[in-house]
């Protein structure tokens, strides 16, 4: 119902400025009058708001949020609330309710909780608290949300924890929570990261499949290093740890290959849709889809469905159908690979990588990957940007979730990717000025195989570099 908010407040605004977009609340149905029903700009009448009786149907909707629970923290809960991974997803897309002449929803704001990088939130730490549980007893925290934490542990004051969202994804073994130390650190932190991007890839390609024509997600930056929701860490260079702007989650980076790509393909178990949402734009091209094994990197089933052809944007979308349950398409030994290819000129205009099961439940990883890095000089790039070209190579047929960081100001051109084939470069894009020795110096290079679990029940050598600093670690503090 019409209340001072939009009686008072947004009537002022509308008054002094008439150019803006203006809209009751989040989330609203919408105005009654006082605005252009298309754009929501202010129309110089009065501003009303729908009455209950009046509202016909959800246009917005707020939620959900996916809070960190499992350890005592300020805005924590300290039992564990399990969430489910969502791995594949559940679609049922329909091509005549899509796009903007159909009835549509705008989604306002929903998010994941995640950590930042080793990096960015060891800096605001004694290394005898380098763990995500903060190598101390928990602390004693009140009921409620804004929550009092009486102790010494500097992981409650971090918001919130990130246990149901490791928990939902990977397979942890006793200790890992209160392991402590550069090694616990990193492997904790990667796996919190890769958390929420898997989780809200998932809410986001489905959200995709139905006729949502607006995403808006919380949130797009942490304001300091903490448990939070963004995707971009604590952007104030001046201190220890952080980049200018904030470097990019992986979650960030897959919001530019892929999950909001303005022409974009998702799987659920057997159906599939390819979405345009390039306002004014048709898409004429093809989907090529592989199902690779992850241990020795053959091709075991590929399709190409083609031609595609999608109207202008938003929400122009068709469906297509993999196999369901064949073997050579299960996700505890396969991956799929999506590939959207423009008709003008052949190029990837977007890539997806598909999980058919959580990471948990892959059972065919390598223990090491063997990946090196190479950094080279400075270039210019076709756009006339410098960038810098960085090589990696892998001693495996297949990385899953390649992850650079550096303390460099700047970002990779591509990131927590998945490295098919021995060879891949990527570019670091510097913002300002190119600190090339810090990039050199500081550069460093994670991937899922390197942290999973160790079973014992595994054959083979399964010492690495990261085992290597575990027991450099272990041996320090004995």
């Amino acid at each position: 119902p019409t209340a001072i908010y939009a009686n008072f407040v947004l009537t002022v605004v509308a008054e002094e400025d008439k150019s803006r977009s203006i809209w009751p609340s989040s989330p609203a149905a919408g105005w009654m009058s006082g605005v252009s029903r298309l754009t929501s700009q202010p129309s110089g009448t009065k501003l009303i708001t729908p009455s209950k009786s009046e509202i016909n149907g959800t246009i917005e909707t707020h939620g959900s949020y996916v809070h960190g629970t499992g350890f005592p923290a300020v805005n924590g809960a300290d039992v564990l609330q399990p969430i489910h991974p969502d791995i594949p997803i559940t679609l049922a897309p329909d091509p005549s309710v899509m796009g903007i002449a159909s009835r549509n929803v705008y989604a306002s704001e929903f998010g994941c909780v995640t950590m930042s990088s080793f990096e960015s939130i060891s800096a605001t730490l004694k290394p005898s608290h380098w763990g995500i549980h903060g190598g101390e007893p928990p602390d004693d925290c009140s009921d409620g949300f804004d929550r009092e934490c009486q102790g010494n542990n500097p992981m409650a004051q971090r918001n919130y924890p990130c246990d149901n969202v490791i928990e939902a994804y990977f397979d942890t073994e006793p200790g890992y929570f209160e392991g402590v130390g550069e090694y616990w650190f990193r492997r904790q932190l990667y796996h919190c990261m890769i958390g929420q991007a898997l989780n809200m890839k998932s809410n986001i390609e489905t959200r995709r499949s139905r006729n949502e024509l607006g995403h808006l997600v919380w949130q797009l930056n942490e304001i300091w290093p903490t448990g939070g929701w963004g995707s971009l860490e604590y952007g104030n260079a001046d201190y220890p740890g952080q980049v200018l702007g904030g470097r990019w989650k992986p979650l960030h980076y897959w919001f530019r290959s892929t999950i909001f790509a303005d022409v974009m393909a998702s799987c659920g178990m057997s159906t599939c849709y390819i979405r345009n949402d390039s306002a004014g734009r048709s898409f004429h091209g093809s989907i090529v889809v592989k199902s690779v094994n992850i241990a020795t990197g053959i091709v075991d089933w590929s399709d190409t469905y083609e031609p595609v052809s999608l109207l202008a944007g938003p929400g122009a979308l068709d469906t297509f159908v993999i196999p369901g349950n064949d073997e050579e398409l299960d996700g505890s030994t396969h991956i799929l690979l999506l590939e959207v290819v423009s008709g003008v000129d052949d190029s990837v205009i977007s890539h997806n990588t598909l999980l058919r099961k959580p990471p948990k439940d892959i059972i065919n990883l390598p223990f090491d990957s063997g990946l090196e890095l190479e950094v080279g000089d400075l270039v210019r790039a076709l756009d006339a940007s410098n960038v810098v070209p960085i090589n990696i190579t892998s001693g495996v047929p297949l990385a899953l979730f390649v992850t650079l960081t550096t303390l460099a100001n700047g970002r990779f051109s591509d990131n927590a990717f998945t490295l098919y084939g021995s060879t891949k470069t990527v570019y670091f894009i510097p913002f300002g000025e190119l600190q090339l020795d810090v990039l050199r110096n500081t550069i460093r290079v994670e991937d899922m195989a390197m942290y999973q679990k160790r079973d014992a029940s595994r054959s083979g050598d399964i010492t690495t570099k990261v085992d290597q600093l575990h027991a450099a670690e272990a041996t320090e503090v004995k």
